[in-house]
């Protein structure tokens, strides 16, 4: 049999765009207002209930979170996380990139020897988990997938002579995904139980592993957001949900993709 032909690149994330739900199978979704006096709420962004005497409000975690001393009841309030929606009539094309849609690249100097993966870079300002990594010994393909502090651990261990001292390394963010929102006093749809894509800015996932979400910023981890889902700890700057050994949140697969998009499935519904 012949065949012929060229695969198409995708014009996304691998994982999806944020928020979209993934996987064929249970899925538990509510809908309620945004909060009118929260800000608008990002697809895949995580979502806490706001309880009242009628049907309740949705507010993202990062409003949520504004105030510190709301961590302590993030567990019991966190409802779900934003489904992704067409929302209006446009151009497909219109929501493929969003924000700056040109290349964005970043150099700094770094070392590191032949045969390991975390390279000690002299600036961490613009880096992000999924950037790819270009440099002397780094290996085609490579890309980000921790950040901490100086110290960025990449996909591939370096070749060669590794990077020398004061080495010259690029990291690049080709087009940023699309991400729609839901304006206070709109209806947003969450998925309170079930696989969703959502960003995750730190840490290297593991398929089955804990997922945690930041409650503080830390400017040691460049990138990370409060409200924002990741899979390692950062002290009290995150918190898990449920126990350690039993986590409510999960990663359904290992890694990120390049754009630091990762699966996540929620096992218990708890705000509803």
């Amino acid at each position: 049999m012949n065949t012929f032909g060229q695969v198409i690149p995708p014009l996304g994330p691998n994982y999806g765009f944020p928020g979209n739900v993934s996987r064929v199978g249970e899925r538990v979704v509510s809908a309620k207002q945004v909060a009118p006096s929260g800000i608008p709420i990002n697809f895949g962004d995580g979502v806490i209930v706001v309880r009242n005497s009628t049907t309740g409000f949705f507010r993202s975690l990062a409003d949520y979170l504004a105030t510190p001393a709301n961590a302590a009841t993030l567990p019991a309030d966190f409802a779900g996380v934003a489904m992704r929606e067409v929302k209006q009539s446009n151009l497909y094309t219109a929501y493929s990139q969003v924000g700056n849609t040109s290349t964005v690249a970043t150099t700094t100097t770094a070392a590191a020897a032949a045969g390991t993966n975390v390279l000690a870079v002299t600036s961490a300002a613009g880096l992000a988990i999924g950037q790819t990594v270009e440099g002397i010994g780094v290996q085609s393909g490579s890309s980000i997938l921790s950040i901490a502090a100086l110290n960025v651990t990449i996909s591939k261990n370096l070749v060669g002579q590794g990077i020398p001292s004061g080495g010259a390394v690029t990291f690049t963010s080709v087009n940023s995904p699309a991400v729609g929102t839901y304006a206070p006093g709109q209806m947003c749809e969450a998925l309170e139980r079930g696989s969703i894509t959502v960003p995750c800015m730190n840490g290297s996932p593991l398929a089955g592993g804990p997922v945690y979400i930041r409650t503080a910023a830390n400017a040691a981890l460049p990138g990370t957001f409060i409200g924002g889902f990741e899979a390692a700890a950062d002290g009290t700057n995150s918190v898990i949900l449920g126990a350690t050994n039993d986590p409510w949140i999960v990663f359904r697969i290992g890694g990120v993709d390049a754009n630091g998009m990762a699966e996540i499935t929620i096992k218990s519904r708890h705000a509803a």
